[in-house]
């Protein structure tokens, strides 16, 4: 029983400080909360997944989704979709686990998202989008 209640004092402690001290937040799959218009869904893709957050100073979500569309074609239009939208595509970078990276702002630095491409060994590719919005 005492483990039990370590866990769960760790789980609350665990989201109490990802949420931010002081923030008041709400976490959970909300589907019903359209996407920003800057956060395009790739044509064919299909979201597996989303999850939103708000708090006093933003507020934002993540969107997990897979494509039968190789890496390159994510990469491509979701940086195009970023620049058509107002925000800048940085650099592309990889990970050691092979996970290719883009983050775009806004000029004004209120939206920000990041795209996330997994690898994948077959031509279904998960790819994870995640955005925020500064109040």
């Amino acid at each position: 029983m005492a483990l039990l209640n370590r866990r769960s004092g760790f789980v609350q402690g665990t989201l109490f400080l990802l949420l931010g001290v002081g923030a008041s937040a709400q976490i959970g799959k909300q589907a019903a909360r359209p996407l920003p218009p800057f956060v395009e869904m790739m044509p064919g893709a299909t979201q597996v997944t989303t999850s939103t957050f708000s708090n006093d100073l933003r507020q934002g979500g993540t969107v997990l989704a897979q494509v039968e569309q190789p890496a390159a074609a994510i990469l491509t239009f979701y940086k195009g979709s970023m620049a058509r939208n107002g925000l800048a595509p940085g650099q592309e970078t990889t990970t050691p686990k092979e996970v290719v990276l883009v983050k775009a702002l806004s000029a004004d630095g209120k939206r920000e998202l990041r795209l996330e491409v997994n690898p994948s060994k077959t031509a279904r590719v998960m790819f994870q989008l995640n955005y925020v919005v500064n109040k």
